[in-house]
Formats: structure tokens, C-alpha cells, sequence
């Protein structure tokens, strides 16, 4: 469920400063997006479990700058800030990406233009919408999740789906939730990963010694 080496200590945000309205009709485009996960030497079968457990993330084209051959939006997701400890945050980027970078792109809905025009920068209303999302889904799913620890509850594809229901849409049908199907394996899983990660790092420390 997105916790392949990219989800860890991301890369520095890019600045979403710049950003110019480029397409009325199309500006505040929402997207859902799956990111593509595949392991060199995996069969078919295990890339397709894999895919299962992708990474999910949300995409708005504040702009209207997309066009046939990329994808130009902002995107929101939520990384593991921590990989000692699965501590989660709310990211925002803002690129550009050919469609197929991904394993899948939905058109979920759109935002009325007039709220974007209500500010005068268009990366202002990319930090509006991050900080509404930080208060309306972040904060409500990390109640429900006993803190901000990633896990069956708290992840990028519950994240997603609640952030696209909070702007007023339907989360795409056909797209599993893996922590739907297996909660009870997915916290085991983390569990497990975790004890794994605090007793490599235990393992260096001592060897440093």
C-alpha cells in the first residue's frame, strides 16, 4: 500500500510558485492517480500484487496546463515522513509528468473556477487546498488512527479516497483499497516492517561503537 523506498524521506518538495492559469475550462481539474510499482525480476503475478498495493495520490490541475502528452498538476499525498517510527505527512508538488508515468489516471471532478479566481495566486489556492485537506481528512483520519502512524487506517489510498470525498466526488469504483480487504495483515505487516527497520538501525549503531 505505497511503502516502496519512495514513500520514505521523500526529496525535496518543488515550490509551487509561478503557476499561471492557463485553460479556464480546465483549471481545477481533480484526478485520481496510481502510481506504478514494479520490481525488476518480479513475475507477472507479483507485480500485479504489487500494483495492488501502489501508491495512490491525488492530482489537481489548479492551471488548466495539461495537455495530450503530460500531465500538469499539484499534486497531494501522504509520505511516510519517518521510517523508524511510519510517522505520516501531507505533501504538495507541483510537476509535470507524460500521462503513462502512471499506472492509471481518473478524471474524478472538477473545482469551481470561481474559487481558484478568489485568489489572486494560483499557488496560494494550492496551499489553501493542502491546509483543507490537512484539517478536513489528515486530522480526522489520524483521530480515527489513535495518531499520525501510519497504517490500515492511515495511508495513502485511505487518504486519497477521503480526500476526493471531501471535495465532493465519487472515489473511482473499480480501484481497490487494500486495507479494506485485510486490515488485520496490513498493521501486522507494518508492525513487522517496523521491528525490522529499528533492528537495522540498532544493528549500525552498535557497529559504529
Amino acid at each position: 500500500m505505497g511503502l516502496s523506498i519512495d514513500k520514505i524521506n521523500p526529496e525535496k518538495i518543488s515550490s509551487t510558485s509561478g503557476m499561471e492559469i492557463v485553460n479556464v475550462n480546465h483549471a481545477g481539474t481533480i484526478y485520481f492517480v496510481q502510481h506504478k510499482v514494479k520490481e525488476v525480476g518480479a513475475t507477472e503475478e507479483m507485480n500485479d500484487q504489487l500494483e495492488k498495493r501502489s501508491h495512490y495520490g491525488i492530482a489537481v490541475d489548479i492551471t488548466g496546463s495539461s495537455n495530450e502528452q503530460h500531465l500538469i498538476a499539484t499534486h497531494f499525498d501522504l509520505y511516510i515522513r519517518n521510517s523508524t517510527d511510519y510517522t505520516t505527512q501531507v505533501m504538495i508538488q507541483h510537476k509535470t509528468d507524460e500521462w503513462n508515468y502512471y499506472l492509471r489516471v481518473d478524471k474524478v471532478g472538477k473545482i469551481p473556477y470561481e474559487e481558484i479566481l478568489a485568489f489572486y495566486l494560483p499557488e496560494h489556492y494550492a496551499d489553501y487546498l493542502k491546509s483543507n485537506l490537512i484539517q478536513n481528512v489528515f486530522n480526522p483520519l489520524c483521530r480515527s488512527n489513535g495518531g499520525p502512524t501510519w497504517s490500515s487506517i492511515l495511508n495513502c489510498q485511505s487518504f486519497t479516497r477521503t480526500s476526493i470525498n471531501y471535495l465532493g466526488y465519487e472515489f473511482p469504483s473499480s480501484v481497490r483499497i487494500t486495507s479494506d480487504c485485510i486490515p488485520t495483515m496490513m498493521d501486522f505487516y507494518l508492525q513487522t516492517s517496523l521491528m525490522k527497520e529499528k533492528a537495522t538501525e540498532q544493528t549500525n549503531e552498535l557497529s559504529k561503537k
